[in-house]
């Protein structure tokens, strides 16, 4: 339950840094996803339109396949553009956050302290894969939704 937790309390953090451009590629990644399961029922009916002689049905079934095939393709590419981005913005709010941590009113024995220093060097190093956890959970919600909607 706390790595739940951890999970969530990470993409609240990053909604906060920028709510737009995380909401922008949450969406994204859900329309590259479900463009798949979508496709597979696109050419069910399009192969009943072809064997049924209803040709202009199995042409917009065609034109709407392609569509969902591209549609697969950039959105999730553009997804992962915003998420890096949105990473970004949490990396510079989680710097700020750091800062202020530093500057803050710790004694000086705190900033002499090795454990201190190391959770600090610990923390700066951490702050980059921040963009990955966000990744890993929409791809997660992405798996999900392909999952419901193909059973």
């Amino acid at each position: 339950m706390t790595y739940l937790r951890r999970v969530l309390t990470t993409v609240a953090l990053l909604i906060r840094a920028n709510p737009r451009r995380a909401t922008v590629s949450v969406v994204l990644i859900l329309i590259g996803a479900l463009s798949m399961p979508l496709a597979g029922l696109t050419l069910a009916r399009l192969t009943d339109a072809v064997i049924a002689g209803r040709t202009r049905e199995a042409v917009l079934l065609g034109v709407l396949g392609g569509a969902l095939a591209v549609s697969l393709l950039t959105m999730s590419h553009f997804a992962h553009n915003v998420i890096a981005q949105v990473g970004e913005s949490a990396e510079i709010a989680f710097d700020a956050q750091l800062i202020e941590m530093v500057q803050g009113p710790a004694d000086l024995t705190d900033h002499e302290s090795p454990e201190y220093a190391d959770r600090l060097a610990v923390l700066q190093d951490e702050i980059g894969g921040l963009a990955y956890t966000v990744s890993a959970v929409i791809a997660t919600v992405a798996v999900l939704a392909q999952l419901v909607l193909s059973v």
